[in-house]
């Protein structure tokens, strides 16, 4: 494996593995690890309290539940390169990014959720929309394997999960797992808020060197980058409306700086929710855009309030969803006959 080196250096906190059986394995990409279902795996890493004989991952604020390993490059069949692997489901991260926080139940019956835990069957519902929405030749994240883990860490003590449940940390029926996902770039849009100029440039910076290769392109600009940001998104969005799905919370912390849609957990079919309608897509959306203009605030040429550059921003976003919109169901509608 190639190391990528990172331009700014990123937090961390110290992980122990915990006891596991690995239960899904995407055999369609040639990861550098190694996965057998019914089997544990040494990735089953969960937070920790401080201590220098640990492994440490790297943190970022907001990522609550998830954590990276240091940069590394491999491929997948198809060609993508991924940099980045984490770890979903990996403890509480506080947003001070200097402390492992205490996993607790929230929410309500029915609808509950564990601070630093994933749910196997969130997981699943994952997995499940990335291969639709690659389908559909939308951009997204990768799951390489998910693991169902027999043990948490809290308070620096290992705790199994069955007493885990009855301690009333894990919602009934649950059980958590990690979820081992890969990224060209992890990095969301609602990341940059966090960082200082310095880092904010280098992850800009990072991105666009991804995305060069990735189309072949030379040293693009800001603006460059962003109508090819705001193109790819705006035609992912139409895509899945198309194919009959909407995200429900396409913020910047699903959307990463190469322009994939992550986190699927809140992906539905249209048919399948009954609040659906109209707005709800126009909210996709919308969210969407505002996201994209957050990400122009953040570069270079966007810092002074270039009005013309925005106006012709929104006029081409809103211009490809429609385009793509009626392209993308007239083939769905010929594919189906």
């Amino acid at each position: 494996m190639e190391k990528l080196q990172s331009d700014i250096e990123r937090p961390s906190l110290p992980a122990e593995q915990v006891a596991n059986v690995v239960e899904y394995v995407n055999e369609d990409i040639m990861s550098p690890f190694v996965f057998e279902v019914g089997k544990p795996t040494n990735l089953a890493l969960f937070l920790t309290s401080q201590s220098p004989a640990h492994p440490r991952l790297f943190v970022r604020s907001r990522h609550n539940r998830s954590a990276s390993f240091p940069q590394m490059t491999f491929r997948s069949r198809k060609g993508t390169i991924y940099h980045e692997v984490d770890l979903k489901g990996c403890g509480f991260v506080h947003d001070s990014l200097d402390s492992v926080g205490r996993i607790s139940l929230s929410g309500t019956p029915g609808d509950e959720y564990s601070y630093g835990l994933c749910y196997g069957s969130a997981a699943h519902h994952d997995v499940a929309m990335e291969r639709e929405l690659n389908a559909a030749h939308i951009r997204t994240h990768t799951t390489l394997a998910i693991t169902r883990i027999e043990e948490i860490i809290q308070d620096g003590d290992i705790l199994n999960v069955k007493s885990a449940q009855a301690g009333g940390l894990i919602a009934p029926g649950e059980y958590p797992v990690i979820q081992i996902r890969a990224f060209p770039i992890k990095t969301r849009i609602q990341d940059l808020d966090e960082g200082g100029p310095e880092e904010v440039r280098a992850d800009i910076d990072r991105a666009k060197r991804i995305v060069e290769v990735e189309i072949g392109r030379r040293q693009m600009t800001d603006t460059q980058y962003l109508k090819w940001f705001a193109n790819q998104l705006a035609r992912q969005i139409a895509r899945m409306h198309a194919s009959g799905y909407m995200h429900g919370y396409l913020t910047g912390h699903n959307i990463t700086l190469d322009c994939r849609i992550v986190d699927l957990d809140s992906v539905q079919r249209i048919d399948d929710c009954k609040e659906a309608d109209n707005s709800s897509l126009e909210t996709d959306l919308e969210c969407g855009y505002v996201s994209l203009i957050r990400l122009a605030h953040r570069l270079d040429s966007f810092r002074d309030g270039n009005a013309q550059l925005k106006r012709k921003c929104q006029k081409t976003f809103f211009r490809d969803y429609k385009r793509e919109l009626y392209r993308f169901s007239r083939k769905q509608g010929k594919n189906k006959l």
